[in-house]
């Protein structure tokens, strides 16, 4: 099939970690470098969302404007589909910057899941994680009747699309565990020590 890009948010003030939070080290790299290695082992064509114009990003990464005039991951979510249409594809990915641990085969794991719908969600331990998603491009003609009713979630609109959910295995370390104080800061950097001595 076509290329399926993944499109990383980056939003989020990060207010409980000291603020700037796609630029916290983890393990020697920012939350930000991490998120763009995990992209770039799912797709070819990553880009950046929600605040891209603040960070310096690698060559060949493309970064987004948010359109609409709101923040939060919808706003990520309609960048990411404009952007997925714009390259033509038939399918995006998002994902936030801040879950670290985020399983290697993902995307394939909802790609093979999402068959005719228009959403994929991943499900870990009984919990959906709408932030981690694959979305038919076309969705996006359901995007302004959703916002004109004030509605902002992410799962409020993976509903409205029908979203099919995908049971993703589990491992050792939460794969969806996202980083928002200074103390999950610290406590990802000794897992992350720790899944690299295991490897």
């Amino acid at each position: 099939g076509k290329a399926v890009p993944v499109v990383i948010i980056a939003g989020g003030a990060g207010k409980r970690i000291g603020g700037r939070k796609p630029l916290q080290l983890l393990a020697g790299a920012t939350l930000l470098d991490h998120a763009i290695a995990k992209a770039e082992c799912y797709s070819q064509i990553v880009a950046v969302a929600s605040g891209a114009e603040k960070f310096s990003l690698p060559q060949g990464i493309r970064p987004l404007p948010d359109q609409i005039d709101f923040q939060g991951p919808i706003a990520g979510l309609e960048a990411a589909l404009n952007f997925g249409t714009e390259m033509d594809a038939d399918h995006v990915m998002i994902m936030p910057c801040d879950t670290a641990f985020l399983p290697g085969d993902l995307l394939s794991l909802l790609y093979r899941g999402i068959g005719n719908a228009r959403s994929a969600v991943p499900k870990y331990s009984d919990r959906l994680h709408p932030a981690c998603s694959l979305w038919r491009t076309d969705v996006i003609e359901l995007l302004p009747e959703y916002l004109a009713t004030g509605r902002r979630s992410l799962i409020g609109f993976a509903e409205l699309a029908q979203h099919v959910t995908v049971e993703i295995p589990t491992s050792s370390v939460d794969p969806f565990f996202n980083i928002n104080t200074v103390d999950e800061l610290a406590l990802a950097e000794k897992l992350f020590v720790d899944l690299r001595l295991h490897k």
